[in-house]
């Protein structure tokens, strides 16, 4: 459950598209998003770092998907509706209507495709944002007691003046990160 949270999260991420002073403009403006991505987890809990790679894809209003092809091939799709998980045994449906839970996590990825969850009067996060170089930095620390169990905080990196995502880093309470990179990002605004 802990890795359809981190997935969730890095595709709303994602798709951003802007840091938050222009983020109701460019990340509305997005309809299409495609790009490869590199994942490595790190916890005290792993010997050493879990690393997958695939590619993700968004289309504006209809689906999110992250196609994992290493180490072992499975793919998560959002749907309107519905989650389909689907791997080597199998695809397994799970209904937003029959599940609040997954339904509350796609409400909020959602509020952060759109830029709702970001605006400081959703009180979700308090945002700040840096440059660095060509870089902007939107650190982002969750004010919601559910997600602050999970994310202490989440750093995205976007790359030059159209703010490509280039990278996700999410740091967890217990010491562990995420760290996605992404490349060969094409977004269609």
């Amino acid at each position: 459950m802990r890795r359809f949270s981190l997935i969730l999260l890095f595709a709303a991420a994602s798709i951003l598209g802007a840091p938050a002073q222009t983020l109701d403009f460019n990340a509305l403006a997005v309809k299409t998003l495609d790009g490869r991505f590199t994942q490595v987890l790190e916890s005290p809990l792993l010997e050493k770092p879990d690393v997958s790679t695939g590619r993700m894809q968004y289309v504006r209003g209809d689906k999110l998907v992250w196609k994992y092809e290493t180490p072992k091939l499975y793919q998560l799709s959002m749907l309107k509706d519905r989650l389909v998980v689907t791997s080597s045994a199998g695809a397994k449906v799970t209904s937003y209507a029959d599940n609040p839970m997954m339904e509350q996590k796609r409400d909020l990825m959602m509020g952060l495709i759109s830029g709702d969850s970001l605006r400081p009067d959703a009180g979700k996060f308090d945002v700040s944002v840096r440059e660095d170089g060509n870089l902007t930095i939107v650190t982002m620390v969750p004010r919601i007691r559910q997600m602050k169990k999970s994310f202490s905080t989440i750093e995205l990196t976007f790359r030059g003046l159209q703010y490509t995502i280039s990278k996700v880093v999410l740091s967890a309470p217990d010491g562990g990160k995420t760290t996605i990179t992404f490349s060969d990002v094409k977004t269609e605004r």
